[in-house]
């Protein structure tokens, strides 16, 4: 690596931007930081669009980031943390994107130069047993930050120092430029370099065969070209109406209010579902989304649900060690709600593995394409969203260094009713996230309590039809109390 880099980090940040500017106009200098020889402009990708269309506010999308917190034990050196880092910016042309309006549309300007805004906080002031705790509530704070997506950059490290041997790092990352595999990669790229910098090795990461620019140039020529024919009417088919409407894809007038109920299922019966979904040739993640499928059905009475999940353009292998936002919401259609657990596994299952193999088209082209055709079209499609989230971070040793994650937060899109399941040592949480103005308490309540109770089922009974519940519908479920609802339910549930 060039050691022709800018060191921003003891500068005030409007004197950073200053010279940042400055060497950004002088060419002769550019040449200095190969092989990122100068600066290019790109357009968003449809996925990037959709992320700061969501909201006209810029306070709100310049907050929208994937945290990562990471512990690290015994002794570091924070110049081979640095160069790690810088390594990895050099590496990846999303980490030196930023996003510009020019002549009234929104581009991303890819920057030759890496500039690594690491601020390193020393806690040895505060007693031993406050050190741990103080981290995690500025570490906090701290991804609340906004980005500004003019300046950038879009990659915010802080090193909280809780004793020579025991350090906090936090990775803040703008969505933009990221999505929940590319923050996985930093991680393991990250490590890597790190072990490989401190024995002074020379086989570093292998050189990426393509950039996220050519990530944008491939997407654009694959969606203008016939062989997206297929894709697109693969989607035109599998959604097209007549839709089944639910108060679920109302949307309310006012700024959307979020509260949340959250259910716990253990680590032994998360591996009996995930066992029982392996019988069938199928992922935890399909098993889960069964459920909330049956979940749904019970209480809406519909028998035509879509339910966004997380998809990505990963399609290609090159595109596997890419870092950029790469994800693709996915629209999973079922009209056949069935009344066993492994009946109604088999059924998602192939709807999944179907939407996967279409994913090359961007959820927002769908939708457009679609509304093209028909113009009466809801505006939203699905009835509500589900996020499995699956940590798979690792411990990682590196000499004497152990680093370790302590949490990921990813950024979700928000429907009117969303489901995220978070993996933990402990077994799943399982979150129902709900605009209050759409749904009340009592519902998700009641959602939430259907959904463990369809979960024993599929560990206990997967066989089994389902006992048929006359269970109340949404309306009717609004006009009685919570107290006489729950005793209701419960004698229906005997």
């Amino acid at each position: 690596m060039s050691d022709t880099h800018v060191d921003f980090n003891s500068l005030h940040p409007d004197k950073r931007l200053k010279l940042l500017k400055q060497l950004q106009k002088k060419s002769e200098l550019r040449k200095m930081y190969s092989p990122n020889t100068y600066t290019e402009q790109l357009p968003l990708t449809p996925t990037q669009t959709a992320v700061l269309n969501k909201n006209i506010d810029v306070s709100e999308y310049s907050k929208k980031q994937i945290s990562l917190l990471l512990r690290l034990r015994g002794p570091l050196n924070i110049q081979t943390l640095k160069k790690s880092f810088l390594t990895i910016i050099d590496r990846h042309q999303a980490l030196r994107t930023v996003i510009l309006e020019i002549d009234k549309e929104l581009k991303q300007e890819i920057s030759p130069i890496s500039v690594l805004p690491l601020s390193i906080i020393n806690l040895q002031n505060l007693p031993l047993d406050e050190r741990g705790d103080a981290a995690m509530l500025q570490a906090d704070k701290n991804s609340q930050l906004p980005f500004n997506l003019e300046t950038g950059p879009l990659l915010r490290t802080s090193l909280y120092k809780i004793s020579d041997t025991h350090h906090t790092l936090l990775l803040n990352i703008h969505c933009i430029i990221s999505d929940d595999w590319s923050a996985k990669l930093l991680v393991k790229e990250l490590t890597t370099l790190y072990d490989v910098i401190s024995l002074d090795k020379q086989d570093f990461l292998p050189k990426l065969s393509i950039q996220y620019g050519d990530f944008i140039r491939w997407q654009r020529n694959f969606l203008k070209s016939s062989a997206s024919e297929k894709d697109i009417q693969y989607w035109a088919s599998e959604l097209k109406p007549p839709y089944q409407h639910t108060s679920l894809q109302r949307r309310s007038n006012q700024t959307p209010t979020y509260d949340s109920k959250t259910i716990y299922i253990s680590n032994i019966d998360s591996q009996v579902l995930k066992s029982r979904c392996q019988n069938k040739k199928a992922t935890l993640s399909m098993g889960l989304l069964s459920i909330f499928f049956q979940t749904l059905h019970t209480h809406t009475h519909c028998s035509d649900l879509i339910i966004k999940t997380l998809g990505t353009l990963r399609n290609k292998t090159e595109f596997e060690t890419l870092f950029g936002h790469l994800t693709n919401p996915i629209l999973i259609r079922c009209t056949e709600l069935t009344n066993t657990f492994y009946s109604q596994l088999s059924h998602i299952k192939k709807k999944y593995l179907s939407a996967m193999q279409h994913q090359g088209i961007p959820e927002t082209t769908i939708l457009s394409n679609l509304r093209e055709k028909n113009k009466k079209m809801p505006q939203s499609l699905h009835h509500a969203e589900f996020y499995f989230l699956e940590n798979k971070t690792k411990k990682i040793q590196i000499g004497e260094l152990e680093i370790s994650p302590i949490k990921i937060n990813t950024y979700i899109g928000k429907s009117p009713l969303n489901l995220v399941i978070k993996s933990t040592i402990n077994g799943l949480a399982c979150t129902f996230l709900h605009d209050t103005h759409i749904l009340n308490k009592t519902l998700i309540e009641l959602l939430a309590h259907t959904f463990f109770e369809l979960f024993n089922v599929a560990i206990n009974k997967p066989n089994t039809i389902k006992k048929t519940l006359p269970i109340l519908s949404f309306s009717k479920v609004e006009k009685n109390s919570a107290a006489q609802f729950n005793t209701t339910f419960r004698d229906l549930l005997k």
